[in-house]
């Protein structure tokens, strides 16, 4: 990150919302992978600038460059397997925002059937203290 990359206004500037907003409905419909950087993403949509121009760019090629690593899962139980159960797995981050210093929450819940795994929420937000 440079201070001109910052200082300057990127070339996606009025059209970055529609971008994220697209991204942001893959994220939640089967790519729980990418829904951090989108989140921090939207966050600068009012100060637009080239170094959000490079991440939403370094965001869309790793989303090309992995198109086959979707969310897919099914929740199959039957009398022989364990009981299902729902787990939560938390994670933070310490003052991992470059440019406000905060820090970030990650959450997901899932319903596990035996050895089946499936996720049904999901969610990465910057803390507001």
């Amino acid at each position: 990150m440079t201070d001109d990359e910052l200082n300057q206004q990127g070339q996606l500037s009025g059209s970055e919302a529609r971008v994220l907003m697209r991204i942001l409905w893959l994220s939640r419909l089967a790519r729980p992978d990418v829904s951090f950087i989108v989140g921090r993403l939207a966050t600068r949509v009012t100060q637009w600038s080239k170094f959000e121009d490079r991440k939403l760019y370094r965001c869309i090629c790793y989303l090309h460059h992995s198109r086959e690593k979707v969310l897919v899962g099914q929740i199959r139980h039957t009398h022989d397997e364990h009981e299902a159960t729902i787990e939560v797995f938390t994670d933070s981050g310490f003052a991992s925002c470059p440019l406000s210093a905060k820090s970030t929450s990650e959450i997901m819940f899932v319903i596990k059937t035996g050895t089946l795994p499936f996720p049904i929420y999901w969610s990465s937000k910057k803390q507001t203290n």
